[in-house]
């Protein structure tokens, strides 16, 4: 039983790695321009989700305003 399962796990992944192997080779390589023109819209998609919100904008000037005025307030006490 035991030695029938080791089989089976050693041809699961023996069968993965031929897939993986297969894989890569038709895999074709991306022409330098391209990849440059991929990572820029992949950053420029990443800067976009990070970008806060109008509300979250406006959360944040508030607090620095509140902040503002109170350092005034202990700065004139």
């Amino acid at each position: 039983m035991i030695a029938s399962d080791k089989t089976a796990w050693l041809r699961l992944v023996q069968g993965h790695a031929a897939a993986s192997a297969a894989a890569d080779r038709a895999r074709k390589p991306v022409p330098p321009r391209e990849a440059f023109s991929r990572l820029v819209t992949l950053q420029r998609l990443a800067r976009e989700r990070m970008a806060p919100t109008d509300a979250q904008r406006q959360e944040n000037l508030e607090f620095h305003l509140r902040w503002y005025a109170l350092r005034q307030r202990l700065a004139d006490e």
